[in-house]
């Protein structure tokens, strides 16, 4: 069901994206008998913005593939070598549905100490390779490794990990380059009339298209790298936070919901006090999405644990909020 349900708004989203801007033009600015009294200038003006865009989104595009494939490979070899060894122990596993038959897909939950030596929870998916060998089974230990400068990413990557590069999404992208290559050809074939490109315009599909999928793309990562991810504490910000914080014990100021919410969830502001390992005092102020039904259970004073940045105290998060893994705090 979900599977259908994630199918469904690609095909949606596709259609918005390339159909129907070529649908709408087509029926309307098509065939344009007056290519005689557009200036040259626009004409000259739109093929630039439409080379522009394309320029932009196959760049970002090849930027995406070779960051999440061939660097995200380079950099996880070299952190399985050099990074920071972590051991912890296997608290639970969680086996998913799995692509190869002979390979087992899988979340464990780790029970280890963080950089900073304290006790965190932190869950992997991954695919084990050789399942016969039973290396991750509740109880057994296994090893991380940690990028303790956190600057490149990924920041954590399990012992030994294996990375292959998807060179099928490099056939997709060269593919892609190909269609829209025809097609400039095939609607300056079209659509020229003998006057070069005027016929080209701002809703014409080569140029709407590729703005399309700059913009609405872009809007959505946008939401979800800085609002939804943030408020939720997923993300790098919060694996950083998890892997070098320190833990405190603080105590809840006042309480104000912020006026924003997701999914009619609000997001409360917590002005929060705790002493670091220093002795030094810190009132910083954290918001999160707070569930309806948990409302009411919020109250000045309370006291909760909180992870902080021991070089920036003013970088905390709740603790619950950074080992969701398992309910255990």
């Amino acid at each position: 069901m979900r599977k259908g349900f994630g199918i469904f708004w690609l095909l949606f989203f596709l259609y918005f994206i390339f159909a129907h801007p070529a649908i709408i033009y087509y029926n309307t600015e098509f065939r344009n008998t007056n290519l005689d009294l557009v200036n040259p200038n626009a004409a000259l003006f739109h093929l630039a913005l439409s080379f522009i865009l394309w320029a932009a989104v196959f760049t970002i595009a090849i930027w995406l593939i070779l960051r999440y494939s061939v660097i995200a490979k380079r950099n996880i070899k070299k952190l399985s070598n050099t990074g920071k060894r972590l051991q912890g122990e296997i608290v639970e596993v969680k086996p998913l549905k799995s692509a190869h038959a002979k390979f087992k897909t899988q979340t464990i939950v780790l029970k280890l100490a963080n950089l900073a030596g304290e006790t965190i929870w932190h869950s992997m998916s991954f695919t084990d390779t050789k399942p016969e060998e039973n290396r991750y089974q509740v109880g057994k230990m296994c090893y991380l490794r940690v990028d303790p400068k956190f600057k490149t990413s990924p920041y954590v990557v399990l012992e030994e990990s294996l990375v292959s590069v998807n060179w099928f999404l490099m056939v997709v992208w060269c593919m892609f380059l190909a269609a829209v290559l025809y097609y400039f050809t095939f609607s300056y074939d079209l659509e020229n009339g003998g006057y070069g490109w005027r016929f080209l315009s701002t809703w014409h599909p080569l140029v709407v298209i590729p703005s399309c999928i700059i913009f609405f793309p872009g809007i959505i990562f946008l939401i979800l790298r800085y609002v939804v991810f943030k408020k939720m504490n997923i993300g790098p910000e919060a694996t950083v936070l998890k892997f070098k914080g320190k833990r405190a014990l603080a105590s809840i100021g006042q309480i104000e919901q912020t006026g924003t919410s997701i999914n009619d969830q609000p997001e409360v502001r917590f002005h929060v006090q705790f002493h670091d390992a220093h002795g030094n005092l810190h009132t910083p102020t954290i918001k999160k999405i707070v569930a309806l039904i948990d409302l009411g259970t919020i109250k000045n004073g309370k006291e909760k644990m909180l992870f902080y940045d021991p070089e920036n105290p003013k970088r905390v998060a709740f603790e619950e909020d950074l080992m969701n893994e398992l309910n255990i705090v």
